[in-house]
């Protein structure tokens, strides 16, 4: 006899569903998605086994969010279900909204979820997921932060160059600078307008580029002169929007 275990993850609640080999409710209940909740689902998984005397216990629950971790961590390292064989599956969403098709005009509740998590577990199409190695998991949380921080960056960096377009419609096309968000560059396109630069002396801007090109520049009289080639063949933005581009940009 197996006792199938489906859990429906919240990040404060935890709905259970428990299902015989036929598919019948066992029971169904809540309980809090931290530790004492933990311990109280183990307790509860442990009696209904023997109450019906199964050989072999199987759990199933979402990946939803990191909300699983916790609970899936606490549940491999209990040994009351270390000593039925426990399997433990931590499901991904798709497979079992794909899976929920079969019940056709049902609401979606968290009672049922659960039901049909246990029931996913059931047809015998979802392998166990082993505990997180720790040897790898930390690495994993770096890497994807470093994914984010670089996407994140590539975001804001794509944003900036159509404030920049907005503000200095040729800047991006005309710029001399290896790097266009390299100090220089923003001392130039974030203090001045195409106006002003088109205006300035061509030795003001000069200084402006040596004062914040750290002595990496070069040939910046011809830079300068470049700038104030495409500061007259700029757009010139509306008055009105000017000032919010500064402040964004």
């Amino acid at each position: 006899k197996t006792l199938f275990v489906g859990i429906d993850i919240g990040s404060d609640t935890n709905v259970v569903r428990i299902l015989n080999d036929t598919g019948e409710d066992v029971c169904g209940f809540s309980v809090s998605n931290d530790l004492p909740g933990a311990e109280r689902l183990v307790e509860r998984i442990v009696t209904e086994a023997e109450l019906i005397d199964a050989d072999k216990v199987k759990i199933g629950m979402e990946a939803t969010n990191l909300y699983w971790w916790h609970l899936s961590q606490a549940l491999h390292e209990a040994p009351e279900l270390s000593a039925l064989g426990a399997e433990i599956a931590v499901i991904n969403p798709k497979v079992i909204d794909g899976f929920k098709r079969i019940y056709p005009d049902t609401a979606k509740t968290d009672a049922l979820d659960a039901r049909v998590i246990a029931d996913c577990l059931r047809f015998g199409r979802v392998r166990p997921t082993p505990p997180p190695d720790m040897t790898y998991a930390p690495l994993q949380r770096l890497t994807r932060f470093r994914y984010h921080l670089v996407s994140d960056l590539t975001r804001e960096k794509n944003r900036a160059l159509n404030l920049i377009f907005l503000k200095f419609s040729t800047y991006q096309k005309e710029c001399p600078f290896s790097n266009l968000f390299g100090q220089a560059s923003r001392a130039v396109v974030g203090n001045l307008t195409p106006d002003e630069i088109a205006n300035m002396p061509v030795e003001e801007l000069v200084d402006l580029m040596l004062q914040h090109g750290n002595n990496r520049l070069k040939d910046v009289p011809e830079m300068a002169r470049t700038i104030k080639q495409a500061a007259r063949n700029s757009y010139r933005l509306n008055p009105k929007m000017r000032n919010a581009v500064d402040i964004t940009l």
